[in-house]
């Protein structure tokens, strides 16, 4: 959990956002990832989950955390899919011939730029926008394929783009929150979660 929690970003300063961002682990070690990388009248943001618990998990997380890192500060204007794509081979390789195992990770990768633009890849959850002119929420899929389960996705892979306006709220969450079960075992689900978003 300190390995996992350490390298959540510290700060979350980007010009032109408000930013908030909270991940609460599991008892064990767990695969939620998430992350802001400023560039440059803009941003990265990205947001997964790998399959599965436990100290493999965690160490996708930390190689995923990386290769995007690192990809970004190479080209902080290279277009989503193109990031998404060349983590996908080197995830793949790690996960397959050093990990020796078949796991897998969603993953959206979304480039931010000043004026509102957003560029995103990669198959997760929906991503949720508060509309502020309406006070409703759009919802909004990732289409896609997962990474680290086969060599080449490029042919699944989907590049979509958004815009935020003034007051606009994205919320980008991993199933932690959706599939929560009440007392009587019923889902959180993504209805109640945009109608929370609404309410407040």
């Amino acid at each position: 959990q300190l390995i996992q929690s350490s390298i959540l970003p510290r700060t979350l300063d980007v010009g032109g956002l408000t930013i908030t961002a909270t991940m609460i682990p599991a008892s064990e070690v767990g695969g939620d990832y998430y992350d802001v990388l400023p560039i440059q009248d803009g941003c990265w943001i990205g947001i997964g989950d790998v399959a599965g618990h436990g100290l493999d998990a965690g160490l996708m997380m930390l190689m995923t955390q990386s290769i995007v890192a690192a990809l970004v500060v190479r080209d902080p204007t290279a277009s989503p899919s193109d990031v998404l794509c060349t983590l996908n081979e080197v995830l793949f390789d790690n996960i397959h011939n050093r990990l020796m195992r078949d796991d897998h990770a969603t993953l959206t990768l979304l480039r931010y730029d000043r004026n509102g633009s957003v560029v995103f890849a990669g198959a997760h959850e929906e991503i949720i926008i508060l509309r502020a002119g309406e006070g409703r929420c759009e919802v909004v899929p990732t289409p896609g394929t997962w990474v680290g389960g086969r060599r080449d996705i490029r042919r699944g892979t989907v590049e979509s783009s958004l815009r935020l306006a003034r007051g606009d709220v994205l919320l980008l969450h991993t199933d932690g929150v959706t599939e929560t079960r009440d007392g009587s075992g019923e889902l959180f689900g993504i209805e109640r979660l945009c109608a929370e978003l609404e309410r407040v």
